[in-house]
This record gives C-alpha cells, sequence and structure tokens, in this order.
C-alpha cells in the first residue's frame, strides 16, 4: 500500500477519531490475510475504551495496515507451530502507545534504523 488514498488534500484533514475503531478497520482489511496464514491475531486493548485523538485517519489506517502487513510477512516465513500478532493499546498518562508484536523470525541487523526513513 502507497496510499490508501487518492485525494491528496484528505492527507491534511484531521478529525477527532477514534484510535481503536481505526485500528478495528485495519483489522479488517487484513482479515483475510490472516486467516489464511493462520496467524492468530491478539489484542490487549482495555474494554470500553476508545482513545479519541485528532488524527487523519486515513494516515494512521495506512500506517496500521503496514505495520501488519509487514509481521504478516515475516510469519509466513516462521517456523513456528503458533503464529501470532499481538497488539497492546493503552495510555501511559502523557501519550497513548500502540504497540504491534509478533513471534516472526525478526528483523534482520541494520534494518530497525531504515523504519523511519
Amino acid at each position: 500500500f502507497n496510499n490508501l488514498s487518492d485525494n491528496k488534500e484528505s492527507k491534511n484533514i484531521k478529525s477527532e477519531q477514534s484510535l481503536v475503531a481505526v485500528l478495528e478497520e485495519a483489522l479488517d482489511l487484513v482479515a483475510h490475510q490472516l486467516k489464511s496464514e493462520k496467524i492468530v491475531l491478539k489484542k490487549n486493548i482495555k474494554a470500553g475504551t476508545s482513545f479519541l485523538l485528532e488524527v487523519n485517519s486515513t494516515s494512521i489506517l495506512q500506517v496500521f495496515v503496514n505495520v501488519m502487513i509487514n509481521s504478516i510477512y515475516a510469519l509466513k516465513k516462521s517456523s513456528q507451530a503458533e503464529k501470532y500478532i499481538l497488539i497492546d493499546v493503552f495510555d501511559s498518562g502523557d501519550s497513548l502507545v500502540v504497540t504491534f508484536s509478533d513471534n516472526g523470525p525478526g528483523a534482520p541487523a541494520g534494518s530497525i534504523e531504515k523504519l523511519t526513513e
């Protein structure tokens, strides 16, 4: 996915969004891949929490989908009996934290620095 939006103007539009709702939308987009690769999705999100933020939902959606696609790709190479992606969402006081982890083979040495390029 290079961009889930064809409209360049929509990149700058921010509105109050539920981060959990955007995450669920991203999960819907990759649900078929998760199922076909037999990857278990584990979520750790406090029940009833929406985490309202002023964001560009298309941009955040794209980030979530890309991270999950990377995990799915890595897990395809894994020999683990149970393959999983774990998503944690929590409030750390002054910021909201979303973490993705999986039990895939891990990133090659030196590749972590390239993630933010």
